[in-house]
């Protein structure tokens, strides 16, 4: 691997590519069998009004299992790092979506059922009804991802200001300057790499400074601070040019 970092946004767009995929199928199958009719006698077809009561009962209830679960763990989770106070437990017990490994599962499932109950002899054709009850399950996994995006994912904005968690506290200031802080140093340090290339000797820095807002108000030192860490930990790398960057430093 030569580039870490494009390696890493490769794969970030491939799982991206194929988490968008795996709705796209999950949501046609979901589609199809809820609004399945083949039954003779039965308007409301394979998932019926009955599956649909289950469905928000079972919704409900993985509500409430998250919150046994988050508050089970609260009193490690409120000690770790900077620590967790109950109403953030509350939205997370509240917030958590659930979606794409529960539809990969119920998809897995689908597929392997049609595939073992697939012939026309008798021993087959009594294992057909597993095909209905796998049907159903997945429109269950599929209700649920449908629900925690409508309720869950339409009402976490009104919660979060309820919750009063819209403002940030002092220690989450603190990490998001820190933040700041590494964005910056990380951006300058890969354009101090950059200015050692050939392709980049004659980028001017008013360039920089107007596509990259962060990096306009570096100071000198911390210019050459990074220049002599680039040279330290990059033996590779030759000497960067800072023929169209110092002058802007001297105005």
């Amino acid at each position: 691997v030569n580039d870490l970092l494009l390696t890493f946004h490769f794969w970030e767009v491939a799982g991206q590519c194929l988490n968008t995929l795996l709705f796209v199928l999950g949501g046609c199958l979901w589609g199809n069998i809820i609004s399945d009719n083949r039954f003779s006698g039965e308007e409301d077809g394979l998932f019926t009004a009955t599956d649909w009561g289950y469905l928000f009962i079972l919704f409900f209830c993985l509500i409430v299992i998250r919150f046994i679960l988050v508050f089970a763990f609260y009193p490690i989770t409120a000690r770790l790092g900077i620590g967790t106070s109950i109403k953030e437990a509350v939205f997370m017990s509240y917030g958590g979506l659930r979606g794409a490994v529960g539809i990969a599962l119920a998809l897995t499932l689908n597929a392997t059922i049609y595939d073992q109950t697939d012939g026309s002899d008798e021993a087959h054709l009594e294992y057909m009804k597993f095909r209905d009850d796998t049907a159903r399950l997945f429109g269950m996994s599929g209700g649920i991802s449908l629900l925690t995006l409508l309720v869950n994912g339409v009402t976490a904005g009104p919660l979060l200001r309820w919750l009063g968690l819209v403002t940030p506290k002092i220690a989450r200031m603190k990490v998001i300057e820190n933040y700041k802080h590494q964005m910056v140093q990380n951006a300058l340090l890969s354009y101090i790499e950059l200015l050692s290339q050939e392709r980049f000797k004659d980028l001017d820095y008013s360039v920089i400074r107007e596509h990259v807002p962060f990096l306009r108000d570096i100071s000198r030192d911390r210019l050459m601070a990074a220049v002599r860490r680039v040279q330290d930990t990059k033996h590779s790398v030759t000497a960067p040019r800072l023929d169209h960057i110092l002058p802007y430093f001297y105005e």
